[in-house]
């Protein structure tokens, strides 16, 4: 009987709890976010690993939240290790668009470029004359585009210029011919040079 008397005191008790203390009311039910003041739950307020990535607003985080050591490598960037070297690029997956205009110079696309001094011969009028400008690279199957740079000669029209075959598989022909009616004997000069495959 005891027991029965002492189990009713103790229902009463906490009704009347219940109905008259508003905290005890609160702790009674589940807290939600309602309940929380905004900006008041810091990280120390958290369970390390207790959050999910679904507990993170979508694109809320930025790189400084994130511990960059923590990243793996990501998957198609596979050749980043390399991305500084030709072999690292795809075949085909640069377009003209991917480069801006004038800004790639002969070394960037030549299979080989420089600079020849020559000292072509006396030509006389309606004559050509050439001499043998090595490339250091075989041409078999190349294109050589050639410039006379400074030379007065060259760049008043006086003499034409063109490269040609040479029977030497690394070499070719600066040839240049007197397009005047008077011999012309032009100065040693550099000529530039650029090899297309």
């Amino acid at each position: 009987m005891r027991t029965n008397l002492a189990l009713a005191g103790l229902g009463t008790l906490t009704a009347f709890l219940l109905a008259t203390n508003p905290v005890v009311a609160d702790a009674a039910r589940t807290i939600t976010g309602k309940d929380i003041k905004n900006s008041s739950v810091t990280g120390k307020d958290i369970k390390d690993t207790s959050l999910q990535g679904a507990d993170v607003r979508d694109d809320s985080l930025t790189g400084a939240d994130v511990s960059e050591a923590s990243l793996g490598k990501v998957t198609r960037a596979g050749a980043a290790d390399t991305a500084d070297t030709a072999k690292a690029v795809v075949p085909g997956s640069i377009t003209s668009e991917s480069v801006t205009d004038r800004s790639l110079r002969a070394v960037d696309y030549a299979f080989a470029s420089g600079t020849a001094n020559v000292d072509l011969p006396n030509l006389p009028t309606n004559d050509c004359a050439y001499a043998i400008v090595p490339t250091g690279v075989p041409l078999d199957g190349a294109a050589v585009a050639v410039s006379a740079g400074e030379s007065v000669a060259f760049a008043n029209g006086g003499l034409a210029l063109h490269a040609a075959k040479s029977n030497i598989d690394s070499s070719f022909r600066l040839v240049a011919c007197n397009l005047t009616a008077a011999a012309i004997n032009p100065d040693a000069a550099p000529f530039d040079f650029v090899v297309f495959r």
